[in-house]
């Protein structure tokens, strides 16, 4: 982006924190689309900070991923069972 990493350092906390807290409301979250519209929020937040940092493929990217495929995953079988039913 053309901005000196030190310029970007006292934000890295702040974007890994609010991408932390997003992820922890997803997980309460009882709705299915309201749990995958908090973590494709999170995710955004973690690969912003992971570009930041300059740290690739981290473990709470990943988990992130891997909860959103679940999601999904339940969003298509609640439709098809609404559509069967």
């Amino acid at each position: 982006m053309g901005v000196p990493r030190s310029a970007l350092e006292p934000l890295d906390d702040a974007i890994r924190s609010a991408a932390i807290d997003t992820s922890r409301k997803a997980q309460r979250a009882i709705d299915v689309r309201e749990r995958l519209r908090l973590r494709l929020e999170a995710e955004i937040a973690f690969v912003s900070w992971e570009r930041a940092t300059e740290n690739w493929g981290t473990p709470p990217l990943i988990a992130v991923r891997t909860a959103m495929a679940r999601d999904v995953a339940a969003a298509e079988r609640a439709t098809r069972h609404r559509q069967t039913h």
